[in-house]
């Protein structure tokens, strides 16, 4: 009993703001305790020296507020010196009187007791679990708390476990759901474990806990168990249903983006194939390519040595052929382009000592000039060519001068230095 008054008067203080305490019996000595708790029970007590330090004045203020109380409801033998020297049995009957006249303001003393019980027999007699006749056993055995959770929640569908007897399992259970709807826990766990029987004030507190919260609520009707039954594997089918119907529309989804999925894979994988086989026939053509190659390397180093240019180039040979080519053109240009020089020439001084007696000096030197110039001429030798043969490395000549025949592959001016170059390679 003092574990369920403590956890009753520590619920309504901390829901008030205030401080909660450890003993009821022994804080409630110096009357502020007592005076938080009516203020949280929406009541209008005196005010009361709120630091009292001598017995005098804790017991002044649990003088003034017994006599509010009494103002309110009926109290019998209980003074503020019962209070301050802490007798148990009389602060259990203050807080009593308490619970039964200030819990609800519509329901007072007796009548909220009847009110609370009728309430919870008429819940709980719709189930085969409770006897109509032994209610108050089954509130002391835990079924009836457990059963009002399942009528006004749906905490609790299973209640097999209630038939065990096991009453410490049952306050368990009722307690860790109820605490689920703001129900405290005001019985002691540990007396239960210890087959402590539970006193009617402690059963009746808890139960009036229950009546406060789901008293304005409406609970579940209690039908047939054969309809019950029924409703509940319909309820059950339907709930299933409704879980396929939602699986499918979700496997569409994921269908739908699969096949999504599966066209871009498949259109990739068409491009990588068509890739691997333009990379086969890249690899073939190289292939080939580099046979020909081969056996164009082969024709060449047949050629080169059949023909023996390089041997020829180190001989000077072939360059000499090129010497004696250019140098025979360039000769034979020079000499027509100078004998008509000297014909015209002399062509024209014949003409001027005949006209011009009187000149006879200047036109003979000019004759001896041109003559000197056309001996000159003529006296050009092959081997003052070859002294200006550098000069024909560094200027181009044009290559079809020098053969007969059409050569496509060579360009069309080369220096003698790229022709022997070329055959060097």
């Amino acid at each position: 009993m003092a574990h369920t008054f403590t956890l009753w008067v520590n619920k309504n203080l901390k829901r008030a703001g205030f401080k909660t305490v450890d003993d009821i019996v022994i804080d409630i000595q110096d009357g502020i305790v007592l005076y938080n708790l009516l203020l949280s029970l929406e009541q209008n007590p005196p005010k009361i020296n709120n630091k009292p330090t001598m017995k005098i004045f804790k017991i002044e203020n649990l003088h003034k507020l017994l006599v509010y109380i009494k103002e309110k409801i009926k109290l019998i033998n209980i003074s503020a010196e019962d209070l301050y020297d802490g007798n148990e049995k009389l602060v259990f009957g203050l807080l009593w009187s308490l619970i039964l006249n200030f819990s609800l303001q519509d329901e007072k003393d007796e009548r909220l007791k009847n009110t609370v019980y009728k309430w919870a027999k008429e819940i709980t007699s719709q189930y085969d679990c409770i006897d109509k006749n032994e209610f108050a056993k089954n509130l002391s055995n835990g079924r009836v708390y457990n059963v009002l959770l399942n009528y006004f929640t749906d905490s609790m569908n299973n209640m097999s476990f209630l038939t065990s007897g096991n009453i410490f399992e049952n306050f368990k259970n009722a307690f860790e759901v109820a605490e689920q709807h703001g129900i405290a826990t005001l019985i002691d766990l540990n007396e239960l474990q210890k087959n402590k029987e539970l006193d009617e004030k402690s059963l009746f507190t808890y139960l009036l806990e229950f009546y406060t919260v789901f008293r304005n609520k409406k609970g579940k009707v209690k039908m047939n168990n054969d309809v019950e039954e029924l409703l509940i594997a319909l309820n059950h089918k339907v709930k299933l249903e409704n879980e396929v119907c939602t699986l499918n529309e979700e496997y569409n989804k994921f269908t739908e983006k699969y096949n999504e999925e599966l066209k871009i894979v498949i259109e990739t994988l068409n491009s990588l194939v068509e890739r691997i086989l333009s990379m086969g026939n890249l690899v073939s053509q190289c292939q080939k390519t580099k046979e020909k190659v081969q056996v164009c390397n082969e024709t060449l180093q047949y050629f080169l040595k059949s023909t023996n240019l390089k041997e020829k180039v180190k001989e000077g040979k072939a360059v000499s052929l090129i010497f004696t080519q250019i140098e025979d053109k360039i000769t034979g240009v020079i000499q027509q382009f100078n004998q008509k020089i000297a014909d015209s020439e002399n062509k024209k001084c014949s003409i001027r000592v005949i006209n011009n007696n009187s000149n006879e000096k200047i036109s003979g030197d000019v004759s001896l000039s041109i003559n000197n110039k056309i001996s000159a001429t003529s006296g050009f030798k092959k081997q003052k060519c070859h002294k200006n043969m550098s000069a024909l490395n560094q200027n181009p000549i044009e290559i079809k001068s020098l053969s007969s025949i059409d050569l496509p592959f060579l360009p069309e001016m080369m220096t003698l230095e790229e022709i022997i170059d070329h055959i060097n390679e």
